[in-house]
């Protein structure tokens, strides 16, 4: 193979990525939870697989929608280059495919796939930071090029709305900051309190003032301990939570977990996502997915004295097709409010 058809065959294979992992955001937020018994028939995303701007735009079904994601991360999968490119994270490379297939799966609740594709992952490449090597003073205590990340990306500012969601404005919920443990160095690393005494977030894995939104190894950690918990399998979910906490505590405080039961590890599992992983865009999934089987989360804040709820079965789950995309697609299915 030539320089030249090498070159093509990894930039069709990024096209194919990021098409997906475009759709995959988008649905997020843009269609209702995944239901395999529904998936078929419920509106998902306007699939738009041409690049004639003046085609129509037709919803697919949820079934659909995710077909389309996994069909393009699986005809990417052998044209990317094997290496994470460090250097440039940003660009995607094979490792990240399993990646993103495993946060599809667990997103669908396939949990025995999402394993599968985690430990795929994990077998490539498995680097965990130290969190003792870091700097909890600096507001960049992480490098957006550092060994954990497989894939770069994060929210970007395009309207006002957004600056509310850069570090600096963050207001922490003091209750699940009380969640961490004194010697837990996520607590000084994910948190600072600004000036008027409240807990912001931190620069992230993005080394930016936007939350990192890319893939790492600490969440393929954290997928397939939680699918082993689920599958029965305790001592192997509470091998890979061990591992990755180890590198979390401040070094010779972590006293490793042992928990009898699937459900208890199931549990701390999930608990420790949510301490693992704030602020990554990941919690709408969870959230979705989870009140599906029935943990009844209901997100709560109090700010300014006035009291916010996100009711179960919500349609504020799912936000309202852009009436730009309506306006010019009338036959297009609205989201109902």
């Amino acid at each position: 193979m030539s320089i030249n058809q090498a070159q093509r065959q990894i930039e069709q294979g990024s096209a194919l990525f990021l098409r997906a992992y475009a759709f995959l955001k988008c649905g997020a937020t843009l269609r209702s939870p995944y239901d395999s018994a529904t998936a078929a028939t419920d509106p998902g995303i306007p699939l738009r697989l041409s690049s004639n701007v003046t085609a129509s735009s037709v919803r697919a079904s949820v079934a659909a929608s995710y077909n389309q994601v996994i069909g393009d991360l699986q005809l990417a999968s052998s044209l990317l280059p094997v290496a994470i490119p460090t250097q440039n994270p940003n660009r995607p490379s094979r490792p990240a495919v399993p990646a993103l297939l495993a946060r599809i799966y667990l997103s669908i609740r396939a949990y025995s796939l999402a394993r599968c594709y985690a430990d795929s992952t994990l077998q490539l490449y498995d680097s965990l930071m130290d969190y003792n090597t870091l700097n909890p003073q600096s507001l960049f205590p992480f490098s957006n090029t550092n060994a954990e990340i497989l894939y770069q990306s994060n929210i970007l500012e395009y309207t006002e709305c957004l600056a509310a969601i850069a570090y600096p404005n963050t207001i922490v919920d003091s209750t699940f900051y009380g969640s961490y443990a004194p010697q837990d160095l996520r607590r000084s690393l994910f948190y600072q309190l600004n000036a008027n005494g409240q807990l912001n977030m931190t620069s992230g894995y993005a080394q930016l003032i936007w939350p990192f939104t890319g893939l790492a190894t600490d969440e393929l950690y954290l997928i397939r301990a939680e699918c082993a918990a689920r599958t029965g399998s305790s001592d192997a979910a509470m091998a890979d939570l061990n591992t990755l906490l180890l590198h979390r505590y401040v070094t010779g405080t972590f006293t490793t977990i042992t928990l009898s039961t699937t459900t208890q590890a199931l549990d701390t599992i999930l608990t420790e996502r949510r301490k693992e992983m704030p602020f990554r865009g990941v919690r709408w999934f969870n959230l979705r997915r989870l009140n599906q089987e029935g943990r009844n989360i209901i997100p709560l804040r109090i700010l300014n004295g006035i009291r916010y709820q996100l009711l179960l079965n919500s349609n504020l789950y799912t936000l309202p097709i852009p009436p730009d995309v309506i306006a010019d697609n009338p036959s297009m299915i609205q989201n109902p409010r």
